[in-house]
């Protein structure tokens, strides 16, 4: 399943004195089983943009596809884009509840995705909301709460007083459970410690292995490095880079987006430009920086 975007144009208070541009003409396509990283400076359009994904936001101007579905606040566009369509896709079109089965979207503070009294409540609350029984939507929590490492220990807590870790784990048990084709996740790792990022990321994986599309904003360029397949750089409400990780390090100007370089890219440059005489282009871990240092090393002193 693709997802395109055809000059997406969305205005905030578009209406008012204090309006602004968010997006401004962006276009992409995004494509099944994807590993995407969406960064860029603060108010570059991220947000914005994957709450497009569904429909959350309907852009002002141009539309999303994907599949079935147009997402757009254009009225008339809308009624040209579906107009030889088939009496279904014309109805679920209308309240795209039917495309958020497919595309869930985890926001960068679990809290607001959470409210009942019990993790279990909770994360049932989706599959009941599409129309599934209470014996169904309760296996369908319980396999998503186990795909996010949580057990029955877990199920009649309150997920208010779970970790900040804890709690995003819910919060994408609470996606998981419909069975989305894909996952967007604003700022997954923020205010976790390395131990939570770790297992966080290993969670997304492991989903993304099972070919759901994951499509994440991010501030933690190790998240990019780590684990993007794609990277979207966003600036001023447009796509102004679109590329892998290796090339975004090498390539782009990180700071001109307030970007940071991770500090084993750092050190990659480093040793590079002193004159490191290893191969340094296929090394992704420090494990195998050490071994290449060693390497060289050691040839060196066996010559």
């Amino acid at each position: 399943m693709q997802i395109k975007g055809f000059n997406i144009k969305y205005i905030y208070n578009e209406n008012s004195i204090d309006r602004s541009t968010a997006l401004n003409g962006v276009s992409f396509t995004f494509n099944q089983g994807d590993f995407i990283c969406i960064v860029g400076k603060t108010g570059s359009g991220k947000s914005t943009l994957v709450q497009t994904l569904n429909a959350l936001l309907l852009p002002s101007e141009g539309y999303v596809n994907i599949d079935e579905f147009f997402i757009t606040g254009n009225k008339k566009l809308k009624k040209e884009l579906l107009k030889k369509k088939d009496k279904k896709q014309k109805k679920d079109n209308k309240n795209y509840s039917n495309l958020r089965k497919k595309v869930g979207l985890v926001f960068q503070f679990p809290e607001y995705q959470l409210f009942s009294n019990s993790v279990i409540n909770d994360v049932m609350f989706g599959p009941l909301n599409f129309g599934f029984s209470k014996e169904e939507a309760k296996t369908m929590a319980i396999k998503a709460l186990s795909d996010v490492g949580l057990n029955e220990n877990y199920y009649e807590k309150s997920p208010f007083l779970l970790s900040g870790g804890e709690k995003r784990r819910v919060a994408i048990a609470g996606i998981l459970a419909s069975n989305p084709e894909v996952i967007v996740l604003d700022e997954p790792t923020a205010g976790l410690d390395n131990k939570g990022k770790v297992e966080i990321m290993k969670v997304l994986t492991t989903l993304n292995n099972l070919g759901k599309t994951l499509i994440v904003i991010t501030h933690d360029m190790s998240v990019v490095q780590n684990y993007a397949k794609t990277v979207i750089v966003m600036s001023e409400g447009k796509i102004v880079h679109k590329t892998i990780p290796d090339k975004l390090f090498d390539e782009v100007d990180l700071e001109e987006y307030s970007l940071e370089v991770p500090l084993f890219i750092k050190f990659k440059k480093l040793l590079k430009n002193n004159g490191f005489e290893g191969n340094l282009e296929k090394i992704s871990s420090y494990q195998d920086l050490i071994d290449e240092i060693i390497r060289i090393k050691g040839s060196k002193l066996n010559g």
